[in-house]
């Protein structure tokens, strides 16, 4: 929701920003904001997007992992889990190295869409819509929504209970066909799921409790954005920069060269990863996956521990 509310706040002008799950994912948890992989709700995001920000998915590809994969005696988020970059240095194995400031988007409002009666919920909901952009609302996720969605417009039952509302949605727009009128939602499962990753669902009855007054709304700004563009911050492989500074002339020399260990874990890696496509074995499989975790925990650790010359 925010990052479309974000496109709308600059009237459509590039770059398109796909927000960084995997650095929320990696680090809000520390902050009490949300519990990785086990879950959260809209306003862990955020607060955590307020106090830190979120910077784009180019920091971070999404892993479907968490801040668990971290060691975990550590009380903070470790710096590369934010931002990282990576590339061979002195023809060694790639060397990656916390960047300390990327360019960064933050919610400077946000709030609960609330109603008198419920029954304006549906109202409400369509004001703030068509006024400042998509809402992100709780909602029921039956099997039979959930595995028997096919398209076209969702016909709640109206049987479910509350404690069946265990999933979060944006709701982007509304429409109306052969007089039933519905909700356009965007979902999270894939675009393979529903149609194209959406769903219509009936609009005005409650459907999966959509409209049961769980709706949020956020504003985001994109503020360090703008001063790249109007050259108050210059970027660099360490992040932006001020173009003052004399780190915006850093070399690639100034990274710092990977240590012994670095570069024996790199190749243990990389040989964990090779026998892991020749394996047939489950087991092997089993094991070596575990392996390649156990040096994951290993390097997002020393990512946190260990800082370039040229960021510090």
């Amino acid at each position: 929701m925010v990052q479309d509310r974000l496109k709308i706040r600059k009237k459509g002008k590039g770059p398109d920003v796909m927000l960084g799950r995997q650095s929320l994912l990696n680090c809000a948890a520390y902050e009490g904001m949300g519990a990785g992989c086990d879950g959260g709700d809209p306003i862990d995001v955020f607060r955590y997007m307020a106090k830190s920000g979120l910077p784009d998915e180019s920091c971070n590809s999404y892993s479907a992992t968490d801040h668990t994969k971290f060691d975990q005696s550590l009380k903070h988020c470790p710096l590369g889990a934010v931002c990282r970059n990576c590339m061979p240095i002195n023809d060694t194995a790639d060397t990656c190295w916390a960047v300390k400031s990327p360019i960064l988007y933050k919610v400077k409002s946000w709030g609960k869409i609330e109603t008198a009666h419920k029954s304006e919920q549906e109202a409400a909901m369509m004001s703030e819509i068509y006024q400042r952009g998509p809402v992100v609302c709780s909602v029921a996720t039956p099997e039979d929504f959930t595995y028997g969605y096919r398209g076209g417009i969702y016909k709640d039952p109206l049987n479910y209970t509350r404690d069946t509302i265990d999933h979060n949605v944006e709701v982007t727009g509304w429409g109306e066909e052969h007089g039933v009128p519905y909700w356009i939602v965007r979902n999270s499962w894939g675009t393979f799921w529903g149609e194209m990753g959406f769903f219509r669902i009936e609009r005005g009855i409650n459907s999966l409790f959509l409209e049961d007054g769980d709706c949020w709304y956020a504003e985001p700004e994109h503020e360090m954005e703008d001063e790249v563009e109007d050259g108050e911050l210059v970027g660099s492989m360490y992040g932006v920069l001020d173009p003052k500074s004399k780190q915006t002339h850093a070399r690639d020399s100034d990274v710092a060269a990977p240590s012994k260990l670095e570069r024996t874990l790199d190749k243990v890696r990389q040989e964990i990863e090779k026998q892991l496509k020749l394996a047939d074995s489950s087991a092997v499989h089993v094991a070596a996956e575990e392996a390649a975790d156990a040096l994951q925990k290993i390097g997002a650790t020393l990512s946190g521990l260990k800082a370039p010359a040229a960021a510090s």
